[in-house]
């Protein structure tokens, strides 16, 4: 086996070499110092350039063939289309609140999730999924939650025009008997029923309630749709 050979070669010491400095920097900040406007410029174009690039879907809703069609023209043929119904609904939904508060009603969230779960699972042994729902009719999970309060503030602002008594539940089950299966459990079959006289008389009692309630309101529109 052949043995190493040391070579003898002494390396010189680079990192103690003074390497002379490129004039480069020096020029640069001389040339921004006696060109400031010019540098704000340059900066804010690089700036205006990612903004634009990050927030593109804010400002353009779309191109066609290059041409942009901006988001605000999308919300101004939105209000022609369907301001006033928006508006109203959103009236609608303020003064409920209003009322709850007044009324000192407080819905929790507890209650929300309950109600979601209750549809969760109506929706399972319908074959359908709550996430499948919500995308057909366009909504998210945090809508349902605001439709689901304000449902349940109507229900209490309400609930001594819809309380249901015993004498109407057994009047309903007579008068509907042969539409109910044999050996149908009698306990849940009267909450089923009570459920539903409540929500009719929920149905029929809100305009009319609302409707008073609406005209004692100061509504002020700043815009005509």
């Amino acid at each position: 086996m052949k043995k190493l050979i040391k070579i003898g070669i002494k390396f010189p010491e680079i990192m103690k070499i003074k390497l002379p400095r490129f004039p480069f920097c020096k020029v640069c900040k001389e040339f921004i110092a006696k060109n400031k406007i010019f540098s704000i410029g340059i900066l804010a174009m690089v700036i205006a350039f990612l903004f634009g690039f990050l927030l593109k879907g804010t400002f353009v809703a779309a191109t066609v063939n290059g041409r942009p069609i901006g988001r605000l023209a999308v919300l101004r043929e939105l209000e022609k289309r369907q301001g006033a119904a928006t508006l109203d609904g959103l009236i609608t939904e303020e003064i409920i609140k209003q009322e709850a508060k007044k009324a000192g009603i407080k819905v929790s969230k507890e209650d929300i999730n309950s109600e979601i779960e209750t549809i969760r699972n109506s929706l399972v042994q319908q074959g359908q999924t709550l996430e499948q729902v919500l995308e057909f009719q366009g909504m998210n999970l945090k809508e349902l939650e605001s439709q689901i309060a304000i449902q349940k503030m109507i229900e209490q602002l309400l609930a001594d025009k819809t309380a249901v008594t015993d004498e109407e539940i057994n009047q309903y089950i007579e008068q509907n008997s042969d539409s109910f299966p044999e050996g149908t459990n009698m306990d849940q079959l009267k909450d089923i029923v009570r459920q539903q006289l409540s929500q009719q008389k929920l149905g029929s009692e809100f305009q009319t309630w609302f409707d008073g309630i609406k005209a004692e309101a100061k509504i002020n529109y700043l815009r005509k749709y």
